[in-house]
């Protein structure tokens, strides 16, 4: 079967059995049950042996926005950090790639990856260079809105320590508490679509 119909196929499924229509699916729409449905539409396509950028070139989604990674710059504390947000076992290649890049040890990536390729939800990790001053952040595919924040917040606490420790900050103190706040700030456009049960046009 041809890429082009196997796609069609898996994308007839998932509209038939989210009863989201196709071109909801393929829209920029953020609903949350068109972001679910989406995103199955990825992982089954993945799961069949298609390739992300295959996905995203019939999706007419960039790469980067079916794999769900937000890149922010630090620039107070010249930090840069590479989020994955709701992944599943499909993003390991990408994950482990970015994790190379910035010289993370053989060892601890070859148990992150037995433990991406599990496809366990509501988990996450975090790994920081602090002397490159770069870190991965992690945050699994959850089975609800609050077990998202939860894993979240509980990533954000690692990445605000390895920040404040390189940086000898107060772990008391309020830059810890700022920083915090900012880098929540900084990534609400993101959280939000993953947290929001009910929206309708707020925050969209």
């Amino acid at each position: 079967m041809r890429k082009s119909e196997l796609f069609a196929e898996i994308l007839e499924c998932v509209a038939f059995e989210t009863e989201i229509t196709k071109e909801q699916i393929l829209s920029k729409d953020k609903y949350q049950d068109v972001v679910d449905a989406r995103y199955m539409l990825v992982h089954f396509c993945h799961e069949k042996g298609m390739y992300i950028t295959d996905i995203a070139r019939m999706m007419r989604f960039s790469r980067r926005a079916v794999e769900k990674i937000r890149d922010l710059n630090i620039d107070a504390y010249d930090w840069n950090v590479r989020v994955y947000f709701a992944v599943t076992c499909y993003h390991t290649d990408s994950i482990i790639k970015s994790l190379n890049d910035i010289q993370c040890p053989a060892e601890l990536m070859d148990h992150i990856r037995d433990n991406l390729l599990k496809c366990d939800m509501d988990t996450g990790f975090t790994y920081s260079n602090k002397k490159l001053r770069r870190t991965v952040m992690i945050v699994g595919l959850a089975s609800s809105p609050a077990e998202f924040l939860n894993s979240f917040e509980h990533e954000l606490r690692h990445l605000v320590d390895d920040i404040a420790s390189t940086h000898s900050m107060d772990m008391a103190g309020e830059e810890v508490a700022y920083l915090t706040g900012d880098i929540n700030t900084a990534l609400w456009s993101d959280i939000h679509r993953f947290t929001c049960c009910k929206c309708d046009k707020h925050g969209r």
